[in-house]
């Protein structure tokens, strides 16, 4: 079985930079997906241009189909050698997942990775080969991600963690692994890893990071399939129909919209139950109905929805908030195949909320969603009624 994957990322500034010196990019391409973490030499404006030129360069020959050994190949023979130090400008970690599942990692000194097996709640160091790219020494790992599995890779500011200050030589990866195994029972989420490892880094640290520290995770899962019903049917003979189809998708199911939520709460004969808490004060609240996972307000909440998948293409991770456009942000991300069911019957409030949103019409937000979610690497499909 093809696995589908979340994937996260954080990074905590050097003390008294303003730019982090660490860069990772994500590339999906269809039947794979790749991730590069470089750590620039130094800290600061300087080590974040070099980061991200080794990024850039790497990730954009990646999403040309070239393949991984030219790849670091190419970026080897181009990025220059710092000549008092011997070192490359840069540190580089490129992972690459195929469609079967199968991983490789190739790195030029950096630390190496941690690879968690849920099902036997085992963590273990990646030992890699060394192999000769591009006129360079690199290592090489291969591994397997299975259900469950999450692979964790860190710039050296993590395993650094502590020198001088907490413990006299850092915690190292050792450290770290044995952190990891003593917090794999409680937490399972790559934003929780991520979070976590950061959070004990800063307090080795003593809350004045000696270096930039990042940490990138991926999880391995089962493919999630979801169905959206948004607005009514232009038709009103047709309400049956996708109220029907949305009760007998098997799969999540989420509504947005008060005249959705209404016209499915009325043809399922059940409650739709408005909560009074605002997580966020410009996000209207949730509902709640049997059969439902989630139900939000319509197009407000699709606007500030598609703000956050475009901080999640930025490289940001999804905030925690529990507000309805996070929420809906997060089952988008998390679901791999997209049924989207859209009525274009008219709304006359939309008239007056489109100086305040940037999609005041349903199709014009929506176009612009399916336009983001397949730049996520998500299948959708979209209907209209």
């Amino acid at each position: 079985m093809r696995f589908a994957v979340d994937l996260a990322q954080g990074s905590i500034n050097k003390q008294g930079e303003e730019l982090c010196g660490d860069n990772v990019e994500i590339v999906r391409r269809e039947k794979e997906i790749m991730a590069v973490l470089s750590d620039g030499l130094g800290s600061g404006v300087k080590a974040g241009i070099l980061a991200t030129m080794t990024v850039k360069m790497a990730t954009k020959l990646l999403s040309r189909g070239l393949p991984l050994e030219e790849t670091v190949e190419t970026i080897n023979r181009t990025l220059p050698i710092c000549k008092v130090r011997g070192l490359a400008y840069a540190t580089l970690n490129v992972l690459y997942l195929d469609e079967d599942n199968q991983g490789r990692l190739i790195q030029d000194d950096a630390p190496p990775a941690i690879l968690l097996n849920s099902a036997k709640r085992k963590a273990r160091i990646l030992e890699g080969t060394k192999s000769i790219i591009g006129g360079k020494e690199m290592t090489e790992s291969r591994f397997e991600l299975n259900e469950g599995d999450t692979i964790i890779i860190v710039s050296d500011g993590v395993p650094h963690a502590g020198v001088g200050a907490v413990l006299d030589l850092g915690w190292g990866m050792e450290g770290l692994l044995h952190y990891v195994r003593k917090k794999m029972p409680s937490i399972t989420e790559p934003e929780e890893w991520v979070q976590e490892i950061l959070d004990i880094t800063n307090i080795l640290y003593a809350e004045e990071p000696g270096d930039d520290a990042t940490v990138f995770a991926i999880r391995a899962r089962k493919p999630r399939h979801l169905m959206l019903l948004s607005g009514p049917p232009k038709e009103p003979e047709q309400d049956q129909e996708v109220c029907q189809a949305l009760k007998d998708f098997a799969g999540r199911k989420i509504i947005c919209g008060g005249a959705t939520g209404n016209m499915v709460a009325r043809h399922w004969q059940c409650e739709i139950e408005t909560e009074l808490v605002y997580s966020d004060p410009s996000v209207p609240p949730i509902a709640k109905m049997a059969g439902a996972n989630l139900v939000t307000e319509g197009i407000l909440t699709i606007n500030k929805a598609i703000e956050r998948l475009r901080q999640v293409l930025g490289g940001e991770n999804l905030d925690s908030k529990k507000d309805g456009a996070t929420l809906l942000a997060r089952e988008l991300l998390q679901s791999e195949e997209i049924s989207l069911h859209i009525g274009t019957a008219k709304n006359p409030a939309h008239r007056s909320l489109a100086p305040a949103i940037t999609y005041p019409d349903r199709m014009q937000a929506f176009g612009e969603l399916v336009h983001l979610l397949e730049r996520l690497g998500k299948k959708v499909e979209i209907t209209w009624y």
